[in-house]
């Protein structure tokens, strides 16, 4: 969790409220809390656009003209090793969200 906590490090993320929330349950810390610095909350970023839907497959769509394929099992993240299709995923999801951002 120290990463989370680095605000040297930079995080973007298309509702970070969110992915605490998933974070904490995922990895219980008991009474602390995730602590998050340095991050960038896409949707704020991109607000200026006045999109009409916040998900990054539509930002992407309507920004850079593509499609972000988004039907990956999103399941076995932890396996000690990921599929072609997830890190064909995680890497097209973070290109996204700089980009983006």
């Amino acid at each position: 969790m120290a990463l989370m906590a680095d605000a040297s490090t930079a995080k973007v993320a298309n509702s970070i409220a969110h992915d605490v929330t998933h974070i904490q349950g995922r990895f219980p810390l008991g009474s602390r809390r995730v602590q998050v610095n340095g991050a960038t909350e896409l949707r704020t970023r991109v607000a200026r656009l006045k999109l009409k839907k916040n998900s990054l497959q539509y930002m992407v769509a309507r920004v850079f003209g593509e499609y972000l394929n988004k039907s990956v099992d999103h399941r076995m993240w932890e396996a000690p090793t990921l599929s072609h299709a997830q890190l064909e995923y995680a890497a097209a999801d973070a290109w996204a969200h700089l980009q983006l951002a």
